[in-house]
C-alpha cells in the first residue's frame, strides 16, 4: 500500500476542516430567529405554551 504524499493529507484535513465548520454553522444558524417577525412569532408561542389562558 502506497504511502499517502503530504500534498494528499493536508487536503483531507482541509476538507475534513471546511465541512466540520459548514456543519457547525448550519446547526448554529437554524437554531436562532432570524428577524423581528419570526423572533416575536417564537416568544409569543412560548408563551403560549407555558401559561394556559383556560383554568383546569
Amino acid at each position: 500500500m502506497p504511502v499517502m504524499s503530504m500534498r494528499r493529507w493536508a487536503l483531507l484535513i482541509g476538507l475534513i476542516l471546511i465541512g466540520a465548520i459548514a456543519v457547525t454553522w448550519y446547526f448554529n444558524y437554524r437554531s436562532k430567529c432570524h428577524g423581528m417577525d419570526e423572533c416575536a412569532a417564537r416568544a409569543a408561542e412560548g408563551r403560549e405554551r407555558d401559561t394556559p389562558t383556560e383554568d383546569r
